[in-house]
């Protein structure tokens, strides 16, 4: 019976290690039933109480990347259950496992638990020499907190979990321990299946940061790991640059990229991929593309938006609905708000309903319903450290104002802010709307900031000392 029980620990050791790896270069739903035959298998004996964990965990991370949440929340719960009495290293990461969850399918099974994520967080010292099982078991668990934190924008912490993890940009093996044989004799994976998702976090997390060009050194480690990184995994990066280049405003290399992307994703129902799609749902809605947006948003969303996680949902339905209220389909739209009413009840998705509230509210002529709607939009944004959004938010309270002069100030303060933060598409944006207001005033003032992109280039050159004659041969003889 010791023996079975050893060797059920083990296929559960191993199991857990090469899940992630697995579902992102495979089917996850054919993986999930796997893991779940191997659960039945293991039984309710309390000696493989470590085997129905691990498998847990691992169940549940395979029911995220089929982007089954509610699934993925349950076999959460599981692993709770069999984890009572098991080590401190095990049960933080069940409870890390459960933060994630229930920030993905919107659950509550954290604080029915009394599980934080601050109490969870390590302390962080540099990577500790210990056994390889340790290493690994840490590096997820590093992983389960970081999405968990990004899931709920607490963006900070997820950066101080990401960098506290020892990996450089695009590495993805384990921080110590390359060669060290684990218990079983054998050398350590080449690719550690947290540690390629952690980096998949920190691209995340530059785009979310208006830095989406930093995804593309996490490309390159990715490329020098070779054929071994799954495909899905730098479908993540080409979309985070399809993104970046509508952030932009470059409406080109946008669409090129977003063809690309599109077309090795669209059809794929896996978390990396969905998520990739949603980035070229995003730049649409950034460049204004707002009805393509949302019907790309409908289409991989499936029904219910049910393959996106809560905040995904939450701006996912802001898009569709803003989309519908805009080609004058007000009753669905109204229709689509109720239906997504309950999301606001999570403040990582309150901003976005939010906004979907000020827009019908304005459509229907109710200015100062939506203008207030847009300042609660703001001050929601700015409590879970969403700059971008936040900027949006601050644009459409402007743009209903009625006091011109002010409406105008606000517009270029908005630009400068947008133009510092390197988020070109809200400058523009914020830009054309402070022209239009300043060209029947003149006394109304502004800045470089909201020149017209055309503009902007001309002030650079002639900063740098070129000519008229110069600047014009320089722009290909366009004066």
């Amino acid at each position: 019976m010791a023996r079975s029980t050893d060797r059920d620990r083990e296929q559960a050791r191993v199991a857990l290690d090469a899940t992630l790896v697995s579902v992102f270069s495979g089917d996850a739903a054919d993986h999930l039933s796997r893991l779940q035959g191997m659960l039945d298998t293991v039984g309710a004996d309390p000696d493989a109480a470590e085997s129905r964990t691990r498998l847990a965990v691992a169940a549940a991370m395979a029911a995220v990347i089929a982007c089954r949440f509610d699934v993925a929340a349950d076999y959460a719960a599981c692993a709770t259950d069999a984890a009572v009495g098991l080590s401190a290293e095990l049960t933080r990461m069940v409870g890390a496992l459960v933060l994630m969850t229930d920030a993905m399918a919107g659950t509550a099974n954290a604080s029915r638990r009394g599980i934080t994520l601050p109490a969870l967080l390590p302390g962080d010292s540099g990577p500790r020499r210990t056994s390889v099982r340790a290493r690994r078991d840490d590096l997820l668990t590093r992983y389960l907190l970081a999405e968990a934190a990004l899931s709920v924008a607490e963006f900070d912490v997820a950066e101080q979990l990401i960098e506290g993890a020892g990996l450089a940009p695009g590495q993805v093996s384990a921080p110590t321990g390359d060669g060290e044989p684990d218990a079983t004799g054998a050398p350590p994976a080449r690719i550690d299946g947290a540690a390629l998702t952690l980096q998949l976090l920190r691209a995340r997390l530059s785009a979310f940061r208006g830095r989406a060009a930093q995804a593309r050194v996490i490309g390159e480690g990715f490329a020098a790991a070779g054929v071994a990184v799954p495909e899905r995994a730098f479908l993540v990066i080409d979309a985070i640059a399809a993104y970046g280049h509508a952030q932009a405003g470059d409406r080109r290399a946008f669409e090129r990229a977003a063809a690309e992307v599109l077309a090795r994703a669209r059809d794929d129902a896996n978390y990396l991929s969905v998520g990739s799609c949603l980035y070229v749902g995003w730049g649409m809605r950034t460049l204004g593309q707002l009805q393509a947006s949302a019907a790309l948003l409908t289409a991989i969303g499936g029904p219910g938006l049910a393959r996106c996680k809560l905040w995904d949902r939450a701006f996912a339905s802001e898009i569709i609905i803003t989309a519908a209220a805009q080609r004058g389909d007000l009753l669905r739209a109204e229709e689509l708000l109720a239906e997504a009413t309950a999301l606001s009840s999570h403040l990582v998705a309150a901003s976005a309903v939010t906004r979907a509230r000020g827009a019908i509210a304005a459509m229907r002529g109710r200015l100062e319903e939506a203008r207030a709607h847009a300042v609660a939009s703001v001050h929601l944004d700015e409590a879970v450290g969403s700059d971008i959004e936040a900027l949006r938010g601050r644009h459409l309270h402007a743009s209903l104002d009625p006091d011109t002069r002010r409406a105008a100030a606000a517009l270029r303060r908005i630009a400068s802010e947008a133009d510092r933060l390197g988020i070109e598409s809200v400058r523009a944006l914020a830009a054309r709307g402070w022209r239009r207001l300043s060209a029947n005033d003149p006394s109304i003032v502004g800045d470089i900031s909201v020149l017209s992109s055309r503009e902007r280039e001309i002030a650079a050159l002639m900063a740098e000392g070129h000519s008229n004659p110069a600047i014009a041969r320089l722009r290909g003889g366009s004066g």
